[in-house]
Formats: C-alpha cells, sequence, structure tokens
C-alpha cells in the first residue's frame, strides 16, 4: 500500500511519500495524488477500508476525467495556435514582398528626380 520504502528503478530508493498510480501509469508524489489523500484522510476518520478505497477511487476517476477535459482543450489550442503561426508566416512573407516593392518604387521615385533636376 502507499507509504512504503523500496526500490524505484529510475530514481533509486523512492522516498516514504512514494505512490505509484497504476490507472495513471505514472509515478507520482503523495502530495498530487487526491485520491490518495482521500483514503487516509478517510481511513483516519474512522471510514471502513472498502468505503474509503471506493472514494478514492471515485476522486481519483473524476480527476482523471478533469486531466482528459484539460488535455483536450489543450490539444485545440495547440491546433489553434499552429493555424495562427502559419497565418503569421503570411503575413511575414507579405510584408516582406511589400517592402521590396516599396524600396523599387523609392528608388524608381530618385531616379526619376534625379532625372528631372539634371535635365
Amino acid at each position: 500500500m502507499p507509504g512504503e520504502q523500496g526500490w524505484d528503478w529510475f530514481t533509486g530508493y523512492r522516498p516514504v511519500t512514494f505512490h505509484a498510480c497504476p490507472q495513471c501509469r505514472t509515478t507520482r508524489a503523495v502530495e498530487f495524488c487526491a485520491g490518495l489523500a482521500a483514503y487516509e484522510a478517510l481511513k483516519e476518520a474512522g471510514a471502513t477500508e472498502e468505503k474509503a478505497a471506493a472514494a478514492a477511487e471515485a476522486i481519483h476517476v473524476v480527476r482523471q476525467d478533469d486531466l482528459r477535459r484539460i488535455e483536450d482543450r489543450l490539444t485545440g489550442m495547440e491546433d489553434r495556435l499552429r493555424a495562427v503561426e502559419r497565418d503569421l508566416a503570411d503575413v511575414k512573407a507579405d510584408v516582406r514582398l511589400m517592402k521590396w516593392m516599396l524600396g523599387f518604387l523609392l528608388a524608381l521615385a530618385v531616379a526619376n528626380l534625379w532625372l528631372l533636376i539634371r535635365g
């Protein structure tokens, strides 16, 4: 159960606050696992182990759903950001073209002015 001292292949000995969440498939510290904190709080309050585990599991499932929704929103934002970056690249290309056009027209105007003054 959580809080055991043992060996972690990635970091060596894991601390007492170690929690490996099998549903997340990631390693997290106890402070970031709301389900484990709820489990421990319910156990301290006198709930049975089954009820505490069920409540912790429910909290964990809700939290995972929230994380999935946030990830989906972030994916949507990343897609919109890529679209904005593509549009910005198009605008930069247009501005570059306009700079060359302006430079050519200024050079043509200076040449005409020089011909008028000289001739």
